[in-house]
């Protein structure tokens, strides 16, 4: 079980025992789960670095150095590694995949282009995390777009206008994504097109949605979680969870939904 620490540490614990194996010191705060594939250990730091670190003993492999925009959310996004690569958003409004075993940048493709005047403005943060589908890689920016690249070679298959820093999910075709306004809105993977859109859930800080069975499933700050219909974003059921409020992404294992 790999965690990181505000004190930018990674922590390596044994999944059946909670025995801590190994831990390791990286450049900044670590506000994103780590990644691994078994060998390889991969972690996004705030200052927009990525680390790769041996998932045997916590020793470092690469490093590899962004800069980081002048004005950032408070997060970042899981990386998210296969095999071969490991792929992570910026807070630039980029997404960058590197090769896995010695961090060379294996392409580079720009989400969203900061807009406006003021720093403010620019913000083009990606920070809800990448989501692999296949051979595609999906992906949202706050006051941007929401697209789809091609993993292995980084060009955008499709993108739409939009603004979300908690991330995107996927199911029969569609793509679901939590906006920064509150509106839950459904979108064809193929067309680009919106298919539903909910707007009842306004400036409630929704988490980023997750599928179980037809169902879309997203909570909010008052710990209200909510079931949408997949097909036409009608509301189905909803259940107050905890009134400190849902924070993280739901987590579907199976039949059962943890918040």
């Amino acid at each position: 079980v790999m965690l990181g620490t505000l004190k930018g540490e990674v922590i390596a614990l044994d999944s059946s025992t909670g025995e801590e194996r190994w831990r390791a010191r990286v450049t900044s705060e670590v506000l994103a789960p780590p990644a691994n594939n078994g060998d390889v250990v991969v972690v996004q730091t705030q200052d927009d670095r990525l680390i790769g670190l041996d998932a045997a003993t916590g020793d470092r492999r690469w490093i590899y150095e962004s800069t980081p925009a002048v004005l950032t959310l408070r997060g970042t996004g899981a990386p998210i590694v296969t095999n071969r690569l490991a792929v992570a958003g910026l807070s630039t409004g980029k997404v960058v995949a590197v090769d896995i075993s010695n961090g060379v940048p294996v392409w580079e493709s720009r989400v969203a282009i900061p807009q406006g005047r003021s720093e403010l403005e620019r913000v083009v943060d990606i920070d809800g995390g990448l989501l692999l589908s296949g051979g595609t890689l999906y992906v949202s920016t706050y006051q941007g777009r929401v697209a789809g690249l091609d993993l292995e070679s980084g060009r955008v298959l499709w993108q739409r206008d939009a603004s979300s820093y908690v991330g995107v999910a996927q199911g029969f075709g569609n793509v679901y994504v939590s906006e920064a306004s509150g509106t839950v809105e459904s979108v064809d993977e193929r067309s680009s097109s919106a298919l539903w859109s909910n707007d009842a859930m306004a400036r409630r800080q929704l988490t980023a949605p997750e599928v179980y069975s037809s169902y879309v499933a997203v909570g909010d700050f008052e710990g209200y979680l909510h079931l949408l219909s997949q097909v036409d974003g009608r509301f189905v059921g909803r259940e107050r969870v905890d009134s400190s409020g849902l924070r993280a992404r739901p987590l579907v294992v199976g039949d059962t939904i943890y918040v």
